[in-house]
């Protein structure tokens, strides 16, 4: 699967590009879900949805990784390409580490 979360651009683009590259792809059977805004990360930017709205952040990114961590016979490989907020809000949700057997990351603040 695929999450999306806001990072250098806000999640009005990053959702819709998403599916734009799925489609050029030919990737009918993946589904991404949808996480965490960059506004909501950096609190500093919040008053910037006053003036341009965002998409609503989302919890349904961090359910599919904590869903994906439990019910698979094998232990999930995650590769984080921004922001790791998704898998953050995946642990405080009560992700079990054990059921990560590869945890790869590019960029994100930590």
């Amino acid at each position: 699967g695929i999450s999306i979360s806001g990072g250098n651009a806000p999640l009005q683009h990053t959702w819709p590009d998403i599916h734009r590259l799925l489609h050029h792809a030919g990737s009918k059977d993946i589904s991404p879900v949808k996480g965490y805004g960059w506004r909501s990360m950096q609190a500093v930017l919040w008053l910037l949805n006053y003036f341009i709205p965002d998409l609503e952040d989302s919890d349904d990114a961090s359910d599919a990784i904590i869903r994906r961590s439990r019910d698979s016979a094998s232990p999930a490989n995650i590769l984080m390409l921004g922001p790791v907020t998704n898998l953050a809000r995946a642990l405080e949700g009560g992700l079990d580490p054990r059921g990560i057997d590869h945890l790869y990351l590019m960029g994100g603040e930590m």
